[in-house]
């Protein structure tokens, strides 16, 4: 059995799990706080917001409440209105469709207002959004969109603050330890299999709170559960957020619920990267949209870019978006490809593979000279299995061993590195040591369920131009 660590184990370092860690210390209970990214990234996605939330309040009493260092001046000049918990029903009803969970809108609702009241208690500290969220008419600032205070510092600001909040009182927290799995024997969980500087062990706890967000920095789940091109989405959080938490519990028995098909979806700088940057923050979004016409790439618009305010429309519009856009490839990989092409190819030609110019469908002879078109000029001689050929001449050559009819099965990994890979060869598995493994075994083209699951309906149907032996080995090893 695992030596008891805490109490209770939090998994996450966003607002969520420190909400739950704090909750858990008020109750006597000892907490640890499991985060799978390093200090200088954590705090998950809210640590990427601006920090706007939405609460309900029924008058500047209550905002008095939330910000109690609010000015004489600050209240006169200000008209807060209200935020009634009927309006925050009615906008829930209406930005999801009345597709929400009635009863977690319910709690979100009527608890909000004493959720921040006892978060401000823990030391979170309230402004209003005068910046973004208000106008000055008639001489006093109005608010508009449901959406009035902001924690001091935005999403940063609220990170530090829970993290001193936490700190202060006793909860552990550990850095870039990921949580791999729960410990169950079949009736209750009692802990968890973590992995931390390439070392995995098991923490024992009388309760785990999972609290470490979704699955929006995986690449591979997005295309699963969100349809083809979702690979290619810009990620404006944090790149930790990859399903860890919902992975563990569906492993012992939860079920999953909920808009798996759905996601919250913003416009975003295309020339953003791949993944948000604290630097920037929530700098990347694009809030002009209401004022303008959207397209996607084939260039039909697709949504009514004016039907609400934008604090309505940014997550329900974006939903929705044009799946594949342009200039979607890896920057780096592309210069990669375009400035080492040649002399790959020269490395290539040392090694006994021949090129020829394309005479055959590359060019035209014009004014008595032949004239290559569209980028292609040469190619090796004997097409594909002229390649293949030669480079199967040049590695025995060299004494590369070749054996063919095996298949790799898993890698072989003891948690911190590859020493190997487990095949099989004519019906018999086996394991086979090395310092070193390359995975260069194709895509998964010729794997029909999986080009269904990644490409979409239908793909199951589609011919396959290649070899039948590409179904996507490398890539689940890797995984």
């Amino acid at each position: 059995m695992a030596k008891q660590a805490a109490d209770v184990i939090v998994v996450g370092g966003g607002n969520a799990a420190f909400s739950a860690a704090l909750a858990a210390q008020e109750q006597g209970a000892s907490v640890l706080m499991l985060e799978a990214a390093p200090e200088d990234e954590a705090g998950g996605n809210s640590r990427f917001t601006a920090g706007s939330v939405r609460v309900v309040y029924n008058g500047v009493d209550d905002i008095k409440a939330l910000v109690p260092d609010l000015t004489p001046q600050e209240i006169a000049e200000t008209d807060f209105g209200t935020y009634t918990a009927d309006q925050f029903f009615d906008d829930m009803a209406r930005v999801t469709q009345n597709r929400a969970n009635p009863d977690l809108v319910e709690l979100l609702v009527t608890r909000s207002f004493d959720t921040f009241c006892w978060m401000r208690d823990k030391g979170i500290r309230f402004i209003p959004i005068y910046g973004r969220q208000a106008f000055k008419i008639d001489g006093k600032f109005k608010f508009w969109g449901g959406l009035t205070v902001e924690s001091v510092g935005g999403g940063p600001g609220l990170i530090k603050m829970l993290t001193e909040a936490s700190t202060k009182r006793g909860i552990q927290i550990r850095y870039q330890t990921r949580a791999l799995s729960l410990l169950f024997d079949g009736v209750r969980v009692s802990g968890v299999r973590v992995r931390h500087d390439g070392v995995e062990s098991e923490l024992g706890s009388k309760s785990v709170v999972l609290a470490c967000g979704g699955f929006e920095s995986n690449a591979e789940w997005r295309t699963r559960y969100l349809g083809p091109g979702w690979d290619l989405a810009k990620v404006r959080g944090t790149r930790f957020n990859n399903g860890d938490g919902i992975r563990m519990a569906m492993e012992i028995g939860a079920s999953p619920c909920g808009n798996w098909s759905g996601c919250h979806a913003v416009q975003w700088e295309m020339n953003a990267p791949e993944f948000g940057d604290l630097a920037v923050g929530d700098q990347f979004q694009k809030h002009s949209y209401p004022f303008s016409i959207l397209i996607n790439a084939t260039g039909k618009r697709f949504v009514d870019e004016g039907a609400d305010f934008r604090t309505y429309t940014q997550e329900q519009f974006f939903d929705d978006m044009a799946r594949v856009t342009q200039n979607r490839a890896d920057p780096d990989l592309v210069e990669l490809l375009v400035t080492r092409s040649f002399d790959t190819f020269c490395w290539m030609r040392d090694k006994g593979v021949r090129f020829i110019p394309i005479y055959g469908r590359q060019a035209f002879k014009i004014d008595g000279k032949f004239k290559f078109w569209g980028g292609l000029t040469v190619e090796a001689v004997g097409g594909g299995p002229g390649l293949v050929k030669m480079l199967t001449e040049a590695a025995t050559k060299r004494g590369i061993k070749i054996r063919y009819e095996t298949r790799a099965l898993s890698l072989v990994y003891d948690g911190v590195r590859v020493e190997g890979v487990r095949i099989r060869h004519q019906g018999v598995e086996s394991e086979l040591r090395s310092k070193s493994v390359v995975l260069a075994c194709g895509g998964f083209e010729s794997n029909s369920e999986w080009r269904t699951r990644y490409l979409g309906p239908g793909w199951d149907l589609a011919k396959v131009r290649g070899t039948r032996f590409n179904t996507g080995d490398g890539i689940r090893m890797a995984l």
